[in-house]
């Protein structure tokens, strides 16, 4: 077995005293050593103040050179600035329209004869000026003065006395009114005046010099000249200018562009009246709702013909604004003919009109249905019977008239034996509307009982199984 260690050896710890702190040794200072080191302490102060103050006294001297230099530069520009301020023409303008009021320009502008209600009509408290280019040299510059928005006035200046640094003022040398020359655009034919006087003919300077500019329904018009061109010097206003045209009417201003003036002729407004379904053209040009107001009143005897008609008949009134000139106007329809009635100042009226031929191939029908009618209304003959199924047989089944006839057969006004007897008639005439339909208006006479009765009956016929027959009969006669 392994020896146990040996015991360590005890160590022992031995106290000791801090060393006691030293006495700083006093040390005096007579009164010899302090008489000693006062000269050298005093003569370092001495020093600095001087040299300081020699500092200071040479900048305050930069400074005030400086600023010296400074305000003299700036005077010397000042005054440069200065006088050639005053050389500029601009300058005496400023100054000439300053000093001047609108009293001043009414009597300037009236002594220089621009008529007073012209000058009423400016602006003179708005007064600005403007460099005329065209006319502006540097020796003699030249400004125009406008009131408002009108130039009136030339300025031109010229040199006025000398100035340092070898400039010249400028002084107004004329003042003298704007050459207005105006350019007037009127119609062919017209005259233009100018205070009430015509003007002379060597002022027209060219035919047709702008086109009119002309609507849809007169584009196709080559009859229509454009505007001629005036051209008139020393005009100031279009008060003073009055245009009327080859009729004598008075015609307004309708545009102004700086110095030109347009009197556009005067137009019209006119109505074309024709049945429904005709086709009517203004100058070449179609009439539709796009170009002219419509109105249509429909045939009410025809209204319930809708089966039979396409369109119903009708007639439709056309308006038409702002023309130039009298239209050229025409209508026409693939069904029916129609012809010119009637043509007034401002208006046109188309009706329908016979188709010859077609009254030819129809009248013996219309005639033989108008007999089986008289016959059977008028109770003619002792068999009544017979009468009403020989009508019967020139009617549409259904329709109104056959309607009428059945109720008429029964009524205790058809009595047997009546005395009755046609005494004349006339066809006025037959209307075609369409392939399916046309009236016939006959006006009769009937002695009834010895008693004469003017009638004037409208017969509406409608195509039915190939053949001709009443559909209705209208009573157009006129009581007085």
């Amino acid at each position: 077995p392994t020896a146990p260690p040996e015991p360590r050896p005890e160590v022992q710890f031995e106290t000791v005293s801090p060393e006691p702190e030293r006495e700083a040794a006093a040390v005096e200072i007579t009164d010899a050593d302090a008489e000693a080191e006062a000269p050298r302490r005093e003569t370092k102060r001495d020093k600095r103040p001087e040299k300081k103050s020699r500092f200071l006294l040479g900048y305050v001297i930069y400074i005030v050179v400086f600023l010296i230099l400074i305000a003299g530069a700036l005077s010397f520009g000042w005054y440069w600035l200065d006088n050639y301020e005053q050389s500029r023409p601009h300058v005496t303008m400023e100054n000439y329209l300053h000093a001047a009021d609108s009293g001043y320009w009414h009597d300037f502008l009236t002594a220089k004869g621009v008529e007073e209600s012209f000058v009423e009509t400016l602006d003179l408290t708005d007064v600005s000026y403007y460099k005329k280019m065209d006319r502006y040299t540097d020796a003699a510059p030249a400004y125009g003065i406008r009131f408002g928005d009108r130039s009136m006035l030339i300025t031109v200046l010229k040199p006025g006395h000398e100035l340092a640094f070898q400039q010249t003022t400028w002084d107004v040398d004329t003042v003298e009114l704007v050459p207005s020359r105006v350019s007037v655009y009127a119609p062919a034919g017209a005259t233009l005046r100018v205070r009430g006087l015509p003007v002379e003919e060597d002022c027209l300077k060219q035919r047709d010099a702008l086109a009119l500019s002309l609507g849809e329904l007169e584009q196709s018009r080559t009859d229509i000249p454009g505007l001629d061109k005036y051209e008139i010097g020393y005009i100031y206003g279009n008060e003073n200018l009055s245009v009327t045209d080859a009729e004598g009417r008075e015609l307004p201003l309708s545009e102004r562009r700086g110095s030109a003036y347009y009197y556009a002729p005067l137009t019209e407004s006119y109505t074309v009246t024709a049945p429904v379904g005709a086709v009517v053209t203004v100058n070449g040009v179609t009439l539709s709702e796009a170009n002219a107001a419509v109105e249509t009143v429909w045939n009410e005897d025809l209204e319930d013909m809708g089966a039979y008609l396409d369109p119903l008949p009708g007639v439709s009134t056309y308006r038409i604004e702002g023309l130039v000139a009298r239209p050229e106007v025409s209508a026409e329809a693939s069904q029916f003919p129609v012809a010119l009635d009637s043509e007034e100042e401002h208006s046109f009226t188309f009706v329908h009109v016979e188709d010859p031929a077609f009254t030819e191939e129809v009248r013996t029908r219309v005639m033989n249905a108008f007999d089986a009618y008289i016959a059977f209304s008028g109770n003619r003959g002792a068999d009544l019977q017979t009468n009403y199924n020989r009508y019967l047989g020139y009617l549409v089944p259904g329709s109104v008239a056959a309607d009428r006839a059945a109720k008429a057969l029964d009524s205790l006004y058809w009595v047997k034996g009546r005395d009755t007897a046609l005494q004349s008639y006339e066809l006025k005439e037959i209307l075609r509307y369409g392939e399916n339909c046309f009236t016939a208006l006959i006006d009769y006479k009937l002695n009834v009982d010895g008693s004469i009765g003017e009638n004037s009956t409208l017969f509406l016929f409608v195509r039915y199984n190939d053949a001709w027959r009443i559909y209705n009969i209208l009573n157009k006669s006129t009581v007085v």
